[in-house]
């Protein structure tokens, strides 16, 4: 978890928000857990055929948030999502890795026949879903570019919406209400060394926009996924040499950036030197 708006500091209120209205004329307004949009302030275009830019935009400030940082940086300086975990704050890792796999989750109540739309920036790409209040149609874009396209699986009105978008696996999911609308596959950006970046937006990797509604949008939480760094606390790229046999298992402690496990072994446990139990996650 990178953010949750149901926790935002109280010792430092001083700090600026994570969230932040673009342009002066914005009608977004701050809530106690989350934001409100007032479309009746504003004017309404309700064509699909734009880019995002015409909408009123909130945008996620993403914060370096890491202490005796070289270069030195200050707490709210902005900075692309890391591996990062807060608590190894003690110990040096040398160089960060960058994650690009994000998740945006929500819950809002909505009125009016307008436009709503999430982008996530992932690995150099700008990944946009709007949905069509009016036509009670979705899009999902890549940099302006529609690569998949539907109608509302449910009605949306007045009623808290459980909203999901991820950009995750080298796939686009967007998720209402626990159902899933979509889930589509998309082939990686051609980069020379994924440990750059390639646009400042990987800084603010979150936006939401809209038009034409009356939006209350409450508990919005980023996550990223976790990255699997090499042996010893590197940064490098690995990969398990063999498959695994029928009876071993593959162990990763819980502290993934710098626990010692089966990467450093470089092989599977047979499961007869596991002493306890192994509970399997049920889904």
């Amino acid at each position: 978890l990178l953010f949750d708006t149901y926790y935002r500091p109280r010792l430092t209120q001083d700090l600026p928000d994570r969230f932040q209205p673009v342009g002066s004329q914005s009608h977004w307004q701050r809530l106690a857990t989350g934001y409100q949009f007032d479309a009746a302030q504003g004017t309404t275009n309700k064509s699909m055929s734009r880019s995002s830019n015409e909408l009123d935009q909130l945008l996620y400030h993403h914060w370096a948030c890491m202490p005796d940082q070289v270069p030195s940086r200050a707490r709210s300086a902005p900075f692309p999502v890391t591996d990062h975990y807060c608590y190894n704050h003690g110990l040096s890792r040398g160089q960060l890795s960058f994650v690009h796999d994000l998740l945006f989750q929500c819950s809002l109540t909505l009125r009016g026949r307008g436009i709503l739309a999430l982008s996530l920036f992932s690995d150099g790409d700008l990944f946009e879903v709007w949905l069509d209040f009016a036509a009670k149609k979705y899009e999902l874009r890549r940099e302006q570019r529609i690569v998949a396209s539907g109608r509302f699986q449910q009605q949306l009105k007045s009623i808290p919406v459980e909203l999901e978008f991820a950009i995750v696996d080298q796939q686009a999911i967007l998720a209402v209400n626990r159902r899933t609308w979509f889930r589509q596959s998309l082939v990686p950006t051609e980069m020379t060394d994924t440990t750059t970046l390639v646009n400042s937006n990987a800084e603010h990797p979150l936006m939401i926009a809209a038009e034409g509604l009356e939006i209350q949008i409450h508990r919005m939480q980023l996550y990223r996924d976790i990255y699997w760094a090499g042996p010893l606390h590197s940064s490098e790229k690995w990969k398990l040499e063999g498959h695994l046999q029928p009876n071993e298992y593959f162990l990763v402690g819980d502290n993934v950036p710098v626990s010692e496990d089966c990467r450093d072994w470089g092989r599977g446990i047979k499961n007869q030197t596991i002493l306890g139990k192994v509970l399997r996650e049920r889904r």
